[in-house]
């Protein structure tokens, strides 16, 4: 499914920026709030795509004639 590899780039790039928000945020020496908060905002979000990309975020609903998925983690990760 070409779905499931843009979740897996999704997921890479916000694990990749995590992780250089975290390095930036723990290598300066005065400990801005901003750091910390951009790296669980990028945290967040990469845990979420993970979880698209693995199925457990993803309802799918066939009731309509037209099959949908629906990526429910996405919206709980703009909620968080």
């Amino acid at each position: 499914n070409s779905v499931r590899h843009f979740l897996l780039i999704g997921f890479l790039g916000m694990f990749i920026g995590s992780i250089v928000f975290f390095y930036m945020g723990i290598s300066r020496k005065v400990n801005t709030v901003s750091h910390v908060l951009v790296f669980f905002i990028a945290a967040v979000a990469s845990i979420s795509y993970y979880a698209m990309w693995a199925g457990l975020g993803v309802e799918y609903k066939t009731t309509d004639t037209t099959p949908r998925v629906i990526f429910w983690a996405r919206y709980l990760d703009w909620i968080v």
